[in-house]
């Protein structure tokens, strides 16, 4: 009996063993190469400086398909929050991606409001909006 002990104590030691070498290879190997080429990919348009997909742009040229000043909700927001919490030397570059080609008035920007008075008045009428749709 203490011979089969020993021998299954030594079998299970072994694959230990195997399994904890394994796993360091793999932590220590280095990852095979990655290779982007027309084969791996869809995406042909538009290259990076390198040569290869730029995925995000072409996700953004994607999503602003068929959008356009008049039918972009981002416009209308800007226009009530300007110029939120935008970096000046942002704002062109914000303006300019949404269409617009002049700043928005900071005269017909929201004014932020601790009110509570007003605050549950607009609760109690986008509630009542909200029933009736």
């Amino acid at each position: 009996m203490w011979k089969l002990t020993k021998l299954v104590a030594f079998c299970v030691a072994g694959v230990v063993a195997l399994l904890a070498a394994a796993a360091a290879f793999s932590l220590l190997s280095p990852p095979p190469a990655l290779v982007i080429s027309k084969q791996a990919t869809v995406i042909t348009q538009p290259l990076t400086a390198e040569g290869l997909p730029d995925y995000e742009a072409h996700l953004l040229n994607r999503g602003r398909e068929g959008v356009t000043p008049d039918n972009n909700a981002a416009v209308l927001l800007v226009e009530a929050l300007w110029p939120a919490e935008i970096a000046p030397a942002d704002q062109p570059a914000v303006l300019q991606a949404l269409g617009m080609t002049e700043a928005p008035s900071g005269e017909t920007a929201l004014i932020p409001t601790d009110d509570p008075g007003l605050m549950a008045e607009l609760e109690e009428q986008f509630g009542a909006a909200a029933d009736e749709a």
